[in-house]
């Protein structure tokens, strides 16, 4: 990693085995098309979930499978690295990523992230450029997150932006199990509302 934005500057195979979140979410990797501060997630554009099946399923316009250079299903392969859940990731259609209502007519709601929230299920909030830890809700619409970059207890009504940056979707899974490989802050975040790892808790606000 050179420069944000740069290309190129990725290390000669033989690289190392994945054992980072970003490794296997293919962040900053020219293999998966991606410049240096990039990950990439890929979406239905009518609004359809798009499952970690549909990732390994799928092939690009080169007939180049879709998996290795998935964000989503990379977050999907850590989590079984760390020793949660035992599903076939090749299967899985429980972990996805989806357009929003603003978005598509098929696109998650409002009402289907209160339900995920209420679930205690994760639900990370897509902004252009970033990903957010959502885990509550007012009843005027709005949703309760943490930016991931230190600040808590933020709201902005569904559909709406933050710092600039347009809400377009939601990454949705549940973790499961445990093991002693460390997860890197920004995942504790993720599954806290669950596993109760950081102390977090499902949050609802009535305004």
């Amino acid at each position: 990693f050179v420069a944000y934005g740069g290309s190129g500057d990725d290390v000669a195979n033989p690289t190392h085995a994945n054992n980072s979140l970003a490794d296997f979410m293919g962040t900053n990797q020219d293999l998966a098309g991606n410049s240096n501060g990039s990950t990439t997630l890929y979406y239905w554009t009518n609004g359809a979930p798009f499952t970690a099946k549909d990732a390994f399923d799928t092939v690009d316009q080169f007939n180049n499978p879709i998996w290795p250079m998935d964000g989503m299903y990379g977050i999907d392969e850590y989590l079984h690295y760390a020793g949660y859940g035992s599903a076939d990731i090749t299967q899985d259609t429980s972990f996805y990523t989806q357009l929003i209502d603003t978005q598509a007519s098929l696109g998650f709601t409002f009402a289907n992230y209160k339900d995920e929230i209420d679930a205690g299920r994760v639900v990370m909030i897509q902004v252009e450029g970033h990903s957010m830890f959502g885990y509550g809700y007012t009843t005027d619409g709005e949703i309760i997150f943490d930016d991931t970059w230190g600040h808590h207890n933020l709201e902005m009504t569904w559909g709406g932006s933050y710092g600039s940056m347009d809400q377009w979707g939601v990454t949705c899974f549940t973790p499961s199990g445990g093991s002693p490989v460390p997860l890197p802050s920004s995942l504790l975040l993720m599954i806290s509302g669950l596993a109760g790892l950081a102390g977090w808790r499902v949050r609802f606000r009535q305004k």
